[in-house]
């Protein structure tokens, strides 16, 4: 039987630098219909150079760019089974050495609104009429159903599928033990925390 893991979300680590898109107001629009928790077929040429801000900072193996996460070559040889299981790998040009863009295509319905500590956005009346359940604006405490991420290393939610990278303890694992440079986690949940009693909690409106 295979355990649900410990959940986290998956950051980069700001002691290293970080690598911007030429161009890059226009292709953040662009690449929001593409990065979407969805196999593409294909990207199209992208360019990263490092900012001047960052010129004292190391290279990391890992960069957080909403929606695209970079990986280097590196990162890519100690994790590509991981990773291919879960997404897509596309090779991009990069001032700071050979990395490749990756697209998260595992997209899981896991996350337990009753038990999660949430702010939501106001129903909007045409939502409401719809019956289009309430956008969440934040989540504060998350509680996952155990089931649903069992053997799930990397995914997505259907509520956040441009921005937040959820990934499992086993993921953690391989990276600290590759020794995989840039990468951060944030702890959010394990199947033995204690079930909080939690409504969500709204935005005035």
């Amino acid at each position: 039987m295979v355990e649900s893991p410990t959940i986290y979300l998956l950051r980069s680590d700001e002691a290293f630098a970080s690598l911007y898109v030429d161009g890059s107001d226009a292709f953040f629009w662009k690449s929001l219909d593409l990065f979407d928790g969805t196999a593409i077929a294909d990207l199209p040429p992208i360019a990263y150079s490092r900012d001047s801000s960052d010129a004292d900072l190391p290279i990391g193996d890992f960069i957080y760019g909403i929606p695209i996460l970079l990986m280097s070559r590196r990162a890519v040889e100690a994790l590509g089974s991981i990773l291919l299981a879960h997404g897509q790998l596309f090779p991009v040009t990069a001032s700071e050495g050979e990395f490749f863009a990756y697209n998260i295509t595992t997209l899981v319905d896991a996350l337990d609104r009753e038990h999660s500590d949430m702010e939501m956005w106001p129903h909007l009346k045409r939502e409401r009429e719809a019956g289009i359940p309430r956008h969440i604006h934040h989540v504060m405490r998350y509680w996952f159903y155990a089931e649903r991420v069992e053997g799930i290393d990397i995914f997505k939610l259907p509520e956040f599928p441009h921005t937040e990278v959820y990934v499992s303890d086993h993921f953690v694992y391989e990276v600290e033990r590759t020794g995989l440079r840039g990468f951060r986690f944030e702890r959010l949940w394990s199947p033995g925390d204690p079930m909080p009693d939690l409504r969500p909690r709204r935005l005035p409106g």
